[in-house]
């Protein structure tokens, strides 16, 4: 016996959007967020950007396993979906709150934010 499911192209088109919304912010961070980190600490350099970067990748691939293991666990995607999108609220909330951490924590705490968002934009594959 087989099973025919049709697609649901309204939330195919919707998914879409909501992943262009999510990759437009990240990339506006990407661009700003070395100029705000040598504002905020002189001594930052490229490597620190980097390791910011690099931060928010591992956190992206964390994030899209543990997504995937509870979407799988649970054959539902909508709670995985929310924590993602709280996890990025969070993110972006701490990132505001860079400027009242003392000096020689804003790259680590900067690092810690880009983690974050890279958790929760890793349930974009839902």
């Amino acid at each position: 016996m087989r099973i025919i499911i049709e697609t649901s192209w309204d939330v195919v088109y919707l998914c879409g959007y909501f992943s262009l919304v999510v990759y437009f912010q990240y990339a506006i961070f990407t661009t700003i967020m070395y100029t705000y980190m040598t504002k905020l600490n002189p001594s930052v350099g490229p490597t620190t950007f980097g390791l910011a970067v690099t931060f928010h990748g591992i956190g992206h691939c964390l994030g899209a396993l543990a997504a995937a293991w509870w979407t799988n666990k649970r054959y539902k995607a909508r709670k995985p979906l929310l924590a993602g999108y709280l996890l990025m609220l969070l993110s972006n909330c701490l990132f505001l709150l860079a400027d009242h951490v003392p000096m020689e924590l804003t790259a680590p705490f900067i690092m810690l934010c880009r983690f974050l968002g890279g958790l929760g934009m890793g349930t974009v594959v839902l």
